[in-house]
This record gives structure tokens, sequence and C-alpha cells, in this order.
């Protein structure tokens, strides 16, 4: 009888088996929680994930906008996004191994060929003198990630302090350079909407514009190359 008929689980295991499972899985939402809140190297590592991939979005979406306007300026934009990522999984790779050394020299020069390929961007620019009138959708999605580059480069300046590891500079170094850059896409998307000023006047904007980013770019870079120059 015995071997007929299997014994049945106690009243209780299955409720306890459950039970377990359970509290497996609140520490594990608890761990994670405490990770976002207590680990900042976890905290940062997520931040740059994230926005790398949010910089890789926006340079699939400059493409696109590239093909659907017939744009050199789009896809030209789109390639220096690309070379923008290229530096953040820099950037995030030797953070994840904690291999600080080189990374502000290499950021630093990274920056420097980003100012250079952008002037030559903004004189094709001024020179295609094709500035179609874009949707009012494409418009709010470029001042979206231009103003919401300018918050968190304006966050991390505020949050930053000496004692910063060269990742985090870095970091916080491109997020300023994607904001400059974004606010020249967003300039002459207004020019080409709701510009009626004339092509002199367009000239006049995007070639000041682009000066200025120019510089401000070599400025950053510059700075990034001095400093790690300093702590050597």
């Amino acid at each position: 009888l015995q071997m007929a008929c299997p014994r049945r689980p106690a009243a209780g295991h299955g409720h306890a088996t459950q039970t377990t499972a359970e509290n497996n899985t609140e520490n594990k939402e608890i761990s994670l929680k405490e990770k976002i809140v207590k680990d900042p190297l976890f905290r940062m590592s997520a931040a740059a994930l994230l926005g790398l991939t949010v910089n890789l979005l926006y340079a699939v979406f400059n493409a696109f906008l590239g093909f659907r306007y017939h744009s050199y300026w789009f896809l030209s934009m789109s390639a220096w996004y690309l070379i923008v990522g290229l530096l953040k999984l820099f950037i995030f790779r030797r953070r994840k191994n904690e291999e600080n050394a080189d990374v502000l020299k290499n950021t630093g020069a990274g920056i420097l060929f980003l100012a250079v390929v952008l002037s030559g961007i903004v004189c094709m620019g001024i020179a295609e003198q094709h500035n179609p009138v874009r949707e009012l959708v494409v418009m709010i999605a470029l001042a979206a990630y231009t103003f919401g580059y300018f918050g968190l480069a304006i966050y991390s300046a505020r949050k930053a302090h000496k004692g910063n590891k060269d990742p985090e500079i870095a970091r916080r170094s491109l997020a300023l350079v994607c904001a400059i850059a974004s606010m020249l896409s967003l300039e002459r998307g207004m020019l080409g909407t709701f510009g009626d000023a004339g092509d002199h006047f367009t000239f006049v904007m995007e070639a000041a514009s682009g000066l200025v980013a120019f510089l401000l770019l070599l400025l950053i870079g510059i700075s990034l190359l001095r400093r790690k120059k300093h702590a050597e």
C-alpha cells in the first residue's frame, strides 16, 4: 500500500517554499535599490550606459533625418555622434575595469578632433544652402535632446568636486560637448523652420554659432589635456 500510494507533501511545505522564493525576490529587489542608492560605482556605470544608449539612438535619429530631408548636415552629425559614442564607450570600459590612466588625455584629444570635424560640418552646412522646414515633432525632439543635455551638464557641474576620478571628469566634459553641438542643430532647424530674415542673416548666425562652438570645444579639450599634464 505504501508503494502504491506515494506520500503527499506536508501541508505547510509548499507554503514554506513559496514564502522562501518571495523572500529571495524581495532581497534581490532590496539589494538592487541599495546598489542604486549607496553604490556610486554602480550608479555611475548605469548613468554612463544610459547616456551611451541615448547618444547612439540620437545618431540613428540624425541619420534618418538626413535621408528624409536629403541633408548632408544631418548625415554628418550622425557620424559625429557615433564618434562621441565611441569615446563614451571607451570611458565606460575604462571605468568598469578601473583603468583610469590616460583617460583625460585620450578624451581631450578626441574632443579636439571632434572640434575640427564639427567646424567642417558647419562650413559644409553653410555651403549646402539647403535648410528645409522640419515637422513640429522633429523640432520638439531636437529641443528635448538639447535642453536635456544642457540640464545634465549643469547638474553634473553642480555635483562636481575635486575628488572626482578621471572617467567622471571625461564623462561630464562629453555631456557638455554634446549639448553645445546639439544647440547648433536646434538653431539650424529653427532658422529653416521659423526664420524668414533672409540668407544673409542665416549665414551670419550659423557662422558665428559655429565659431563659438568650435572655440568652446577647443577650450574643453585643451583643459582636459592640461589637467592630465598637471596631474603628472
